[in-house]
């Protein structure tokens, strides 16, 4: 064999620097490959992209935000307007109002007058006399000066009489037994069918007083004052309201009193599916919160600055005093209403700020599991051990306080009239069914320690998927 078929040899073996710097890089590329890989895994375990569920979750919580306002106010106007109890309610107190009464009184003695000429009747019963009684030139002119005074006087007794009608109980039975016969004829006249005591018609909102000026002139005429006779059956209006939008409240109220059943329902389904689409539930449920007591407040101020701009547009023979208490005696429950969607707001941020990790919740949470385990205990000592009702409650614990939180929601949503006191009592309610469920639930076994040890396990579990949520918003 040849030399040439040989390999050659190197000319000397690798220094040990060199032997070095081959390790070293071997080993630097080991590293990146096993980060490659690591990223490879992390890339392929990584859950898809949820930015969808949390802008389906904003856009869903501000939609029922901006339609509790509306859900509000078609309650009110279907349910609370359209009832005759609660629109008795509403105005019977107008009767007792005194800027409504002296509104009343000085409508009802301008219309009587505008038949009945005060001047004329005693200047002539002034001539009748002097001509009567041949009476010198001297004591004509004292009689001729006592036309002035008389008439006033008239004038001043015919006030007097319909004030003390207008103010007095029987004025105000009557008027709350005429405004149960009116109240069909308010819903009418709100919905453009005109008829009755109650109509719209040139953006004015008007009351017929005719049945009130029949009564006056009876009573005047059995006091002796026979000159009422002459006051005609006459159809005589006040007006309750006027505004150039009175049309557009119409309509408003055609609108919101299709909607007044399920507006309300709509907008907690719609609030309900916000908080099931985000990813971080017990924050959306507290952003709901804030948006319900945000948008109530909104509805609110908007209530009482229209009120302002309302009084401001009267006209000058409109009453002020009376308006505002006409006003105000419509808006009361609506107002109510508000202010029970405050309410709700402030339950709503509550309960998912308790429900969360934060120490004052844990806090919270903790005082709470041990009144129920002190009061299990208390009841295990008298002898009610109960252990099969302890067995199952605490199999069933997360499935039965659901049931029992669905069961307030939906007995809150039922009632015609959501009130603050509602609210409320509701919540106090379901606080007390909840602390009984975790008396059965801390009771089922003997080792109490190992409750504490799972309430403690679930409050860490808590804590670590919020600070996931913040990691993922970041």
């Amino acid at each position: 064999m040849s030399t040439s078929d040989t390999a050659p040899l190197p000319d000397k073996e690798p220094s040990t620097e060199e032997l070095a710097d081959l390790r070293a890089e071997v080993k630097f590329l080991r590293e990146q490959v096993a980060q490659q890989e690591v990223a490879t895994k992390q890339a392929a375990n990584k859950p898809p992209s949820t930015w969808w569920r949390t802008a389906l979750s904003v856009f869903l919580i501000v939609v029922a935000c901006a339609l509790a306002p509306l859900s509000v106010a078609s309650v009110w106007v279907k349910g609370e307007v359209t009832n005759t109890e609660r629109y008795v309610a509403t105005v019977a107190p107008l009767a007792s109002n005194p800027a409504v009464q002296a509104a009343v009184t000085t409508r009802i003695t301008d219309e009587i007058f505008k038949y009945i000429d005060v001047n004329a009747i005693t200047t002539d019963l002034v001539d009748t006399i002097s001509a009567n009684r041949n009476l010198d030139p001297r004591k004509q002119a004292a009689l001729q000066a006592l036309a002035g005074p008389v008439t006033s006087g008239i004038k001043s007794f015919t006030e007097s009489s319909i004030n003390k009608i207008v103010t007095s109980q029987a004025f105000q039975t009557a008027w709350t037994q005429a405004n149960y016969v009116a109240h069909t004829q308010i819903v009418n006249a709100l919905s453009g069918q005109d008829n009755g005591a109650v109509s719209v018609a040139n953006n004015e909102v008007t009351l017929d007083l005719g049945d009130v000026i029949t009564q006056v002139k009876q009573q005047l005429v059995a006091q002796g004052f026979t000159i009422a006779e002459k006051i005609p059956v006459v159809d005589t209006q006040i007006v309750l309201f006027q505004s150039d939008n009175i049309g557009k409240l119409q309509t408003a109220y055609s609108a919101l009193d299709a909607l007044g059943f399920w507006l309300p329902i709509l907008t907690f389904v719609i609030g309900i599916a916000g908080v099931l689409a985000a990813k971080g539930r017990r924050r959306a449920f507290i952003g709901l919160g804030i948006g319900v007591f945000i948008s109530m407040g909104i509805i609110a101020l908007a209530l009482n600055i229209g009120r302002g701009i309302y009084l401001n547009d009267l006209p000058p023979t409109v009453s002020r005093d009376a308006a505002a208490a006409v006003y105000d005696a419509f808006a009361l429950y609506l107002q109510d209403g508000i202010r029970s969607g405050v309410i709700l707001g402030i339950v709503l941020i509550l309960g998912g700020i308790f429900t969360g990790p934060s120490r004052l919740a844990v806090g919270v949470r903790g005082l709470a599991k041990k009144g129920a385990a002190l009061c299990q205990r208390g009841l295990y000592n008298v002898g009610a051990t109960m252990n099969s009702a302890r067995a199952f409650v605490a199999a069933q614990v997360t499935a039965i306080r659901l049931v029992v939180v669905l069961l307030a929601v939906a007995f809150v949503l039922i009632q015609t009239y959501k009130t603050p006191d509602l609210i409320i009592w509701t919540t106090v309610v379901l606080l007390v069914l909840l602390f009984i469920i975790q008396i059965f639930a801390s009771g089922a076994t003997d080792k109490s320690g190992e409750d504490d040890a799972e309430d403690s396990s679930d409050d860490q579990d808590a804590q670590s998927a919020d600070s996931k949520e913040t990691v993922s918003a970041t």
